[in-house]
């Protein structure tokens, strides 16, 4: 081997130059020979050149098996003869270029998934993944993390280990004894080096070289910030066949740098979910304490509200008790006053809490806007204000939400009512281009200019304001605000100081701006109370002598003559309410009208239920023990009770709480408080329903029986109708009989009988009989009038025992089944035998419509479930020839048949069979091949019960 200068540093400082000079290269080379060896024979005996570039070849080179990479060649150096005397050979030493690549590579994969990272286990996790097990630069990773106390350090992720004995603590303390020099780490902020890993911790085989690596580098990981300590240590392998140079040990550093930027992110992303949850959690909390405030409050109101309407219905005018009927009305009147602070503090909490959706609907809104701002005129000229409306009819109508442009209105107004002295209120609606504009302007008191900025906010109130009242929660204008968002729209207010205030709404026409989901739908806002009569109520208590007696809302409403609602005599009605006065105030209204029990609470409720079963419940939502919505459970998964009505009786306000109870299975949802003609109305007609369903049930049923005994004699009539049809029937196999018989004589009269001959005449006697009696026996069944045994079934069952029968001829004719069963149904009573008999006949009927079918998979899938109407269905569908519309109308007609050799009896049978158990039997043709066979029978009333 000769070589130059340039190549010297090639054979390293480990004494082989100069001795490489002029010697074979295998021992120069003997520890990669296998290589070059091969490449420079194929060089010298082919003569052709060879090229490899960032080649592996383990070199011993500086005492060590040292992994480093190669660019090199060998061409031919032919003699003068022509033929090959040698090889030339130029080299490139690519390590350091392919080391850090590779390095490079592993950095970057570490940046970007530790990024996504949400968590500091998530990163740690990451981290292992990313050096994983083949990891030639770092054979493996340990990964502490300092506790929150200083005191110790948890391994956070490991790397590497996998082929190897060692299995490193969970938790170690920070007192020099560690056995890593984790502690001497964290302590000076500075790597440690550890050379002598066989004596610390056993042999580690790691990596993908086989030599065990015996030396590994402690980096402190760094918390974030300045002079902000350590918040863990990485422990990695250094690579046994690598020494650690400077730019290895750079490597490793950045690894530890990089950790420590994704355990500083992931931290810093914790806190910030944990900073969100806590806003969340008190977001939460505060709705729940309006829900629950709205609660407490409205169960009062209700037993306040209630007796003193029902006290003024019955003295409504008595001159002994004027009084007395004034400090009523007083009381009443702040009562609704109360209520109405308590629903517009809830509407806006639940609007904050963004558990509130309008419900957009077209709208007048010229009109619709007149009529709620005219509720106002009486206010307006008995404080001797000038009140003009102006709303010209618009071009179309507008997609508002009906109750909150009603409070839109209604709180502009009375605002302005409140603030203005004299001269006059003007209400105006416009279209003003894409949109359209409501103005209210009042010549009022007027709002300082450096105030305005902040009128919307919620609770705020402009200091020192002159008003009618001092009055006022400061939500008014935000709670407008909110419901104007709703709308897409924006509200703005200017003002002058002494000269008054205009309010300007603006929300866009047409739909594009609105959810689509919410247009036309159902509201989902709960009414709340918050009626014109309540505001008009309370602007003219603003008033001098505002306070005068006069006709109350309430007696407008529930006092004024109304045709009395039949009540359903005497029903039981089951009350169930924790609060005891309630309980008793309930009880009390009912008393005269049905058969009232009282108990506290849910539980209590379901025992009563279940020991005499009432004819209505009337049930708390929030109650101990068992609450409204368990009661419900309980009641709709009994099979005694289930039909029971439920009415909940709730002071939990809000569309959430009314769907929630609806969407559980409640027939009715009455609101606290509520007015005690409207509790019985709401009870009677619950009652009138549940009476017609009983009705309506039992009607059906009835029908239901008439049906199949009206079907079951014309069958009959059918079959008198059919004689002629049924002797061809008979006639065809008892002449083939005969015809056999002569035959098999002949044969056997010969000189030397033929009885193979005379064999096959027997056979064919044989079948001819068997055909003629299966046509008496189906004949049979179909006049039969005796009664089916019926017992307690599952149709899964029996499907199952027909499909072992007919497994034969699936498998004969090639067809897969598919088997799609409700696992669990509720029994039918039916005879065994018969009901057998139908599904045999479907499915074999299935079978034969798809013998000719080449072009597709024969497929036939049975299905067993429970409809809509609670019955058991059943259907069988094949991907046959199907049903030609010719002969849709007839397939179940005595006799008729679509086949070449058929009778036409069986699906006629067949429905005879399901009719005489009261169920139903029909087809249906399938696009755009195939039919199915559906039929329902009912569900067994025991199991029902």
């Amino acid at each position: 081997m000769l070589y130059n200068d340039a190549w010297r540093p090639i054979l390293g400082a480990g004494g082989k130059h100069p001795k490489a000079l002029d010697s074979p290269g295998i021992e120069v080379w003997p520890e990669v020979w296998d290589i070059l060896g091969a490449q420079l024979d194929s060089v010298l005996k082919g003569g052709e050149a060879t090229w490899s570039e960032d080649l592996l070849l383990p070199l011993e080179r500086y005492g060590y098996l040292e992994e480093a990479y190669f660019t090199y060649s060998y061409s031919p150096i032919k003699a003068a003869d022509g033929f090959v005397g040698g090889a030339f050979t130029a080299v490139f030493e690519t390590t350091e270029r392919v080391l850090s690549e590779r390095r490079m590579q592993i950095l970057r994969e570490l940046a970007a998934r530790t990024a996504e990272s949400k968590s500091v286990r998530e990163a740690c996790h990451t981290f292992a993944e990313v050096l994983g097990e083949n990891n030639p630069e770092i054979p493996f990773a340990l990964l502490y993390l300092v506790d929150d106390d200083g005191r110790g350090v948890s391994l956070a992720a490991s790397a590497g280990l996998q082929r190897s004995t060692y299995h490193p603590p969970g938790h170690l303390a920070l007192d020099g004894n560690d056995g890593w020099s984790i502690a001497r780490a964290v302590r000076h902020g500075e790597p440690v080096v550890l050379d002598d890993l066989d004596l610390r911790v056993g042999t580690l085989t790691a990596g993908i070289w086989p030599e065990p690596t015996t030396k590994a580098i402690v980096l402190p990981v760094a918390k974030s910030g300045q002079h902000a300590g350590v918040t863990g240590v990485l422990i990695g392998g250094i690579n046994p066949r690598r020494a650690l140079d400077i730019p290895y040990r750079r490597f490793f550093d950045l690894v530890a740098g990089q950790m420590a930027t994704a355990v500083a992110n992931s931290r810093a992303y914790e806190e910030e979910r944990r900073r969100s949850e806590a806003l969340a959690e008190i977001d939460r909390a505060k709705t729940a304490f309006f829900s629950n405030a709205s609660h407490e409050f409205r169960t009062p109101l209700s037993l306040m509200l209630g007796p003193l309407e029902d006290m003024l219905v019955r003295h409504p005018t008595a001159a002994t008790i004027v009084s007395e009927r004034r400090d009523l009305e007083i009381m009443h009147r702040n009562g609704l006053r109360l209520l109405k602070l308590v629903n517009t503090l809830l509407d806006f909490s639940r609007i904050e809490a963004g558990r509130i959706q309008a419900v957009y609907e077209p709208v007048d809104l010229a009109v619709y806007t007149a009529e709620v701002a005219s509720n106002f005129r009486s206010a307006m000229s008995r404080a001797g204000l000038r009140f003009t409306i102006d709303c010209p009819p618009l071009s179309g109508p507008v997609y508002v939400d009906r109750d909150m442009w009603e409070k839109i209105v209604l709180n502009l107004v009375s605002n302005a009512f409140k603030y203005t002295f004299n001269g006059e209120v003007a209400v105006a609606l416009r279209a003003a281009g894409p949109s359209v504009e409501l103005v209210v302007r009042d010549t009022g008191v007027g709002i300082p200019e450096p105030e305005l900025p902040r009128l919307f906010e919620r609770f705020y109130r402009v200091e020192g304001q002159q008003g009618r009242t001092m009055e006022g929660t400061g939500i008014g204008l935000a709670l407008v605000q909110e419901l104007v968002k709703l709308h897409g729209g924006t509200v703005w207010a200017q003002s002058v100081l002494g000269r008054g205030t205009t309010f300007t709404v603006t929300i866009p026409t047409g739909t594009a701006h609105l959810p689509r989901e919410r247009i036309g739908g159902e509201p989902t806002m709960a009414p709340t109370g918050v009626q014109a009569e309540a505001f008009v109520e309370e602007a003219l208590r603003w008033l001098p002598g505002g306070g005068a007696p006069r006709e109350v809302a309430i007696e407008k409403e529930l006092i004024s003559p109304r045709r009395a609602v039949a009540a359903v005599e005497r029903a039981t009605v089951l009350v169930a309410d924790d609060n005891a006065d309630m309980l008793d105030y309930v009880r009390h209204l009912l008393a005269a009208r049905y058969e009232v029990e009282a108990v506290p609470d849910g539980q209590a409720a379901l025992d009563a239920a279940r020991t005499r079963r009432p004819d209505l419940i009337l049930t708390d939502v929030m109650m101990p023990r068992l609450d409204g919505f368990g009661l419900l459970q309980a009641i709709r998964t009994d099979g005694a009770l289930r039909d029971v009505p439920v009415v909940l009786l709730s002071a939990r306000a809000g569309e959430e709480a009314k769907v929630e109870g609806l969407e559980a299975g409640a027939d009715d949802y009455l609101l606290k408080p509520f007015s005690a003609r409207e509790l019985i109305a709401r009870v009677d007609a619950n009652l009138q329903l549940a009476r017609l369903r009983r009705e309506t049930s039992e009607s059906e049923r009835r029908y239901r029986q008439t049906q199949a005994e009206l079907a079951r004699v014309t069958r009959v009539i059918t079959l008198g109708e059919l004689t002629a049809s049924i002797a061809h029937e008979v006639q065809q196999p008892l002449a083939a009989v005969d015809n056999g018989a002569l035959a098999c004589r002949k044969w056997l009269d010969r000189a030397t009988p033929d009885l193979d001959e005379a064999r096959g005449c027997l056979e064919l006697i044989i079948k001819a009989n068997n055909r003629a009696s299966e046509v008496i026996r189906r004949i049979r069944t179909l006049a039969k009038k005796a009664e089916i045994e019926k017992v307690a079934l599952d149709v899964n069952d029996v499907i199952k025992e027909v499909i072992a029968l007919v497994q034969g001829e699936l498998t004969g004719h090639l067809v897969s089944l598919h088997l799609e069963l409700a696992p669990t149904l509720p029994t039918i009573m039916a005879d065994r035998v018969h009901l057998q008999q139908v599904v045999m006949n479907l499915v074999m009927n299935g079978i034969e419509a798809m013998q000719s079918v080449t072009d597709r998979p024969r497929e036939l899938v049975i299905q067993s479930s429970q409809d809509e109407t609670q019955q058991v269905h059943v259907s069988v569908t094949d991907r046959g020839v199907g049903i030609s519309t010719e002969n849709a109308g007839r397939l179940f007609e005595p006799f008729f048949t679509t086949k070449s050799s058929g009778m036409g009896m069986g699906l006629s049978i067949c429905r005879s069979i399901i009719e005489a158990h009261g169920g139903r039997l029909w087809d249906t043709p399938n696009a755009p091949f195939g039919a199915t066979f559906e039929f329902t029978l009912p569900v067994n009333a025991d199991h029902a019960a």
